[in-house]
């Protein structure tokens, strides 16, 4: 079944004629991206009523001792007698619906819980309140298949969308306010990484935090046949996808329209995450790379970064000092052993160098097999 939130009566009423059962709303002082006041939020719970959708309320803030009291007499002037269910991320929060309403609860475990006993202890919790539970994306296809036959609950699991990767409650956009795009009172920004080429990460701060999302949206609509596993396939188009696209989503869904077909049409990159492989822990074998530890008292540094054909930065971290036409070695992470002869010695202004000491960084010239976590010994 498809599920997806929306954030107006039109939208609302589309979701209806397209033949949805169920959307999400999100208020704003209770959803990290919600937009809606909760008289809105009350005024769509009951047209969803109206129309025999079943309204779920999104509660998936994180929030503190300080703030709880207030949050939770926000929540209370909800409409509980026509919402469905409220999905839930904070297990405060969990804890307090659980006890004060007899509403039903969707567990979102879709941002760090990957534990499949604990999801297990947490239907033995809360019984048949719970509805559902949002799985993490960093499940493959194989694991969820293992979770779905291992939990009694329905699950669910983002088809379509964007992929957040960061969060903190922080606001870090904030000092940057004059270059930032406001919208719906959120700072919207790019970002880049100083450790990789890659760059354009969509950031958005509000009253919740700042947000980190990949470049690429999460496209698995032409895994449909494998993902029949899963109860609930949920669509995001909140941020800045068009909302019309629900209805040619429904078609791919129906097998009316092929996911090949509608993802030339989609207007972003997209990629499949981790569904078929996850192969996040690679990169635990370079940072071991016995090759690149250091072994002795002959150590000099490190090579922290590399720039053809200009220099290579050395950060010293041994004892001994560096000098002009010293001859020293390098040892690269392929375990290449490097003679390399000391013909100019920069510090990071430029600034010509006889001798350097431990802790600093230095220029070298730059050498085509030496390049970043390369060793060097004396």
């Amino acid at each position: 079944m498809l599920v997806t939130y929306c954030e107006n009566a039109h939208q609302l009423q589309k979701a209806k004629d397209i033949g949805l059962n169920e959307v999400i709303l999100g208020p704003k002082d209770l959803s990290r991206f919600g937009t809606l006041s909760i008289e809105d939020t009350n005024e769509l719970v009951n047209l969803a009523h109206e129309l025999k959708i079943k309204a779920v309320v999104e509660f998936d803030i994180l929030i503190t001792e300080n703030n709880f009291k207030a949050t939770m007499a926000i929540f209370n002037q909800l409409n509980f007698k026509a919402i469905y269910a409220i999905r839930v991320q904070d297990q405060g929060v969990l804890h307090y619906i659980f006890n004060n309403t007899d509403l039903k609860l969707q567990f979102i475990a879709e941002t760090a819980n990957h534990n499949l006993a604990s999801l297990k202890r947490y239907e033995n919790l809360l019984g048949d309140r719970l509805d559902r539970v949002v799985l993490s994306i960093e499940l493959t296809h194989d694991k969820i298949k293992i979770y779905k036959n291992a939990l009694k609950t329905n699950v669910e699991f983002l088809v379509l969308g964007r992929i957040l990767l960061f969060y903190t409650p922080r606001n870090l956009l904030t000092p940057l306010t004059d270059s930032m795009l406001s919208y719906n009172n959120s700072l919207i920004a790019t970002g880049e990484s100083e450790e990789s080429p890659h760059k354009g990460f969509p950031l958005i701060e509000n009253k919740h935090g700042t947000f980190m999302f990949h470049i690429k949206h999460q496209y698995l609509l032409d895994f449909m046949d494998d993902l029949e596993v899963v109860d609930y396939k949920r669509v995001d188009l909140r941020f800045d996808a068009d909302f019309n696209l629900i209805e040619d989503i429904s078609k791919v869904y129906c097998k009316k329209l092929d996911a090949k077909e509608f993802k030339a049409l989609y207007p972003f990159d997209t990629i499949r995450g981790f569904f078929k492989v996850n192969k996040s822990n690679v990169l635990f074998k370079k940072l071991k790379n016995q090759r690149v530890q250091r072994k002795d008292d002959n150590y000099i540094g490190e090579v922290i970064h590399a720039q053809k054909p200009n220099h290579l930065i050395l950060h010293l971290k041994g004892q001994h000092k560096l000098e002009l036409g010293q001859t020293i070695k390098f040892n690269n992470p392929e375990g290449k052993h490097i003679d390399f002869e000391i013909k100019s010695l920069k510090d990071l202004y430029g600034n010509e160098l006889s001798t350097s000491k431990d802790g600093e960084f230095v220029q070298l010239k730059y050498h085509s097999s030496i390049w970043v976590k390369s060793q060097a010994y004396i």
